[in-house]
């Protein structure tokens, strides 16, 4: 499957409404995105002065940005819109591990180190990688309810990364 710039199509394209389906089992994804993004603005809204709020916000839009976008996925009508949508869910994924594990450690007074800041860095190349290139998300998998990501063996280091900053966030606050 091309991606946006070898097929010659803008990526704006994906915003069309005509490549789009009301899919049922999308709406319980999107409703839960939007729910914990409202919950995150409602917490530092309360106290914006507090750092551990706004820690809480970056940990709610990061799950905001995974499940909203996979639900619009799951509503597109052509695999190439779908694998569109699924990287930028990617992107964020990475984002939600490292952004509970600085929330614990802010939660539990301990600073915030380089290494912390290199895990951000870290992802965010990652994350470029995911939405520019086939290196991660190489294609989708067609089912009766919706596509699907198709990962390469790339997509093992996401999983690796965020499954080591979930433990890690569990180790911390022992």
């Amino acid at each position: 499957m091309k991606s946006f710039a070898q097929s010659g199509e803008s990526c704006l394209s994906a915003l069309f409404l005509f490549k789009y389906y009301l899919n049922p089992q999308a709406l319980p994804v999107f409703f839960f995105g939007i729910l914990i993004f409202a919950l995150g603005i409602f917490l530092f809204f309360r106290d914006r002065k507090t750092l551990l709020n706004r820690r809480f916000l970056y940990i709610c839009v990061s799950v905001c940005f995974w499940l909203v976008p996979t639900a619009i996925g799951y509503c597109a009508v052509d695999p190439h819109t779908a694998k569109y949508w699924f990287r930028l869910d990617n992107f964020s994924v990475g984002f939600i591990s490292i952004n509970v594990f600085v929330f614990i450690k802010e939660f539990l007074g301990k600073k915030i180190n380089w290494a912390d800041k290199v895990g951000y860095a870290f992802i965010f190349l990652w994350g470029l990688l995911i939405l520019f290139t086939d290196l991660h998300v190489s294609d989708v998998y067609r089912y009766e309810w919706g596509f699907f990501p198709k990962w390469n063996a790339l997509g093992f280091v996401l999983l690796v990364f965020f499954f080591a900053y979930m433990m890690h966030s569990k180790c911390v606050s022992c």
